[in-house]
C-alpha cells in the first residue's frame, strides 16, 4: 500500500504542494456525492456544494447516490474505496467528483450494501 504523505519543501518561498485529492461533493436534486476521508479541508461551501481537498490519505470512501440511466429512472447508492496511486484518477457523478492520485480498490453496486459500509467506514 503506498502512504501518500508527502515530504514538505522547505523555505519561505516554497511553493504549496499538490494535495492528494480535489473533491467537489454535496447534493442536488436526483444525485449526491459524499466523501469520508482524514484530513478532509473545506475549501468552500455554497448552499449545498462542497469544494474540498484531502493533502494525504490511506483510505477513503466516496458515497453516490442518484438515479442511473441503466437502472430505468430508480435510485441506486454506489460506495467506492480508493487508496493512493502515482496515476492520476478521477470520478465524476453528475455535477461532483474526486479527482487525484488514486485508484479504486473496492466497489460495493448493491444499494444496501454499499449504504451500510458508507455508514460504517472509518477512515485511515
Amino acid at each position: 500500500m503506498i502512504d501518500d504523505a508527502r515530504e514538505p519543501r522547505e523555505g519561505a518561498n516554497a511553493p504549496e504542494p499538490e494535495p492528494a485529492l480535489r473533491i467537489r461533493m454535496g447534493s442536488k436534486p436526483g444525485a449526491s456525492l459524499r466523501v469520508k476521508a482524514l484530513g478532509l479541508e473545506v475549501v468552500r461551501k455554497e448552499a449545498s456544494i462542497i469544494d474540498a481537498v484531502v493533502s494525504s490519505f490511506r483510505e477513503v470512501a466516496v458515497a453516490t447516490s442518484g438515479k442511473a440511466g441503466s437502472m430505468k429512472g430508480r435510485k441506486t447508492n454506489r460506495c467506492l474505496v480508493l487508496v493512493p496511486s502515482e496515476t492520476e484518477d478521477a470520478i465524476e457523478w453528475h455535477d461532483f467528483f474526486v479527482r487525484g492520485r488514486f485508484s479504486v480498490e473496492d466497489k460495493i453496486l448493491d444499494s444496501r450494501l454499499a449504504s451500510e459500509f458508507f455508514r460504517e467506514f472509518q477512515p485511515e
